[in-house]
């Protein structure tokens, strides 16, 4: 996640570095639960999740919660790749002819305010 605003803190007060851990294991598992969602090409869940692990780092300050921001970190990645392959697959499928097909179509009725006549040439 983002860079911590302040350094180690051994001080840091136990019962906040508990529920700080909490959250985190809570991410983790709404980010396991959610999986097939977040990898689903065009979707921004995965966003989300780094926009919540932000704002948890920020109050990190021990090894032990960086830790846990660590593996939130790797597992969203890990998801990330997942996303980024589907994405790639559902190019594989992409059909050149239909595109230059209903792009010619669009074009001859003037829909891009183009002229097809001058688009041909």
């Amino acid at each position: 996640a983002a860079a911590s605003q302040s350094a180690y803190q051994p001080e840091q007060d136990q019962a906040e570095r508990r529920r700080l851990r909490q959250r985190y294991r809570h991410l983790l598992n709404k980010e396991a639960k959610d999986r097939e969602e977040l990898v689903q090409p065009g979707g921004d869940g995965l966003l989300r999740m780094l926009k919540e692990g932000d704002k948890l780092f920020a109050q990190v300050h021990n090894p032990r919660e960086a830790v846990l921001d660590a593996e939130f970190i790797e597992q969203t990645s890990r998801f990330g790749v997942e996303q980024a392959q589907r994405m790639r697959a559902g190019l594989k499928d992409y059909d050149v002819g239909l595109f230059v097909q209903t792009l010619r179509a669009q074009m001859a009725t003037g829909r891009f305010g183009i002229d097809a006549d001058s688009a041909a040439a």
